[in-house]
């Protein structure tokens, strides 16, 4: 009996997810109600507090999912785990640009978390994409919190800029500029950086001429 009460609870918590993904990319993240997602979902009030205490973790855990998406489809360009992690960011980047809801989604974020705060639920997840894509490079902890402030500053003004004006960016432009800006705020020097941005750059290559020719 408990093991299927648990089934039934990892169900239920699933569906949560798959429904507030669908409400909060097609209203918007502040525009989703708790009745909204009660009504989707078919559960009440006290099923939702029970797995997520607040709206925000819905939001958390759907951004690590369509992160994590993204890291598996890198995995068929390049077998280097961190440089999978940083492919997976320009994929993300791709999607700002060309899916208007979920580029919303992505850099909503930003508006709601302006500052970084250290082992704040949100903004750990830049610490955590650090550590899985450039901790090798430098490691986190040589990297203090005002350096770290800095970086999340930046990409949240960048964000915003896009969700303002999408077709005014060029899209693998862009994402050069911020990971080359993001390396000179963490004072990386380039022979560090290099092998990465070399298997980046035969990536997004191949990845925009199998794209053109589909």
């Amino acid at each position: 009996m408990a093991d299927k009460k648990y089934e039934t609870g990892i169900e239920t918590r699933k569906l949560i997810l798959a429904e507030c993904r669908k409400l909060f990319l097609d209203k918007g993240f502040h525009e989703t109600s708790y009745n909204d997602i009660c009504k989707a979902a078919h559960v009440n009030r006290g099923s939702i507090y029970y797995h997520f205490k607040q709206k925000d973790m819905i939001r958390y855990e759907i951004l690590w999912e369509i992160y994590t998406d993204n890291k598996r489809f890198a995995e068929q360009y390049t077998s280097v785990s961190s440089h999978q992690y940083v492919f997976a960011l320009y994929l993300m980047w791709r999607q700002i640009l060309t899916n208007p809801k979920l580029g919303r989604f992505l850099t909503d974020y930003y508006t709601d978390y302006p500052v970084y705060v250290p082992q704040k639920d949100l903004p750990v997840f830049i610490t955590t994409l650090y550590r899985n894509s450039f901790d090798e490079i430098l490691p986190i902890s040589d990297v203090d919190d005002f350096t770290m402030a800095s970086m999340y500053g930046y990409i949240g003004v960048i964000s915003q800029m896009v969700k303002a004006a999408p077709e005014r960016f060029s899209l693998n432009t862009l994402f050069w500029q911020v990971l080359q800006c993001c390396f000179h705020i963490l004072c990386i020097p380039e022979e560090k950086t290099r092998e990465l941005c070399a298997d980046l750059e035969q990536c997004i290559t191949k990845f925009c001429n199998e794209k053109a020719s589909a």
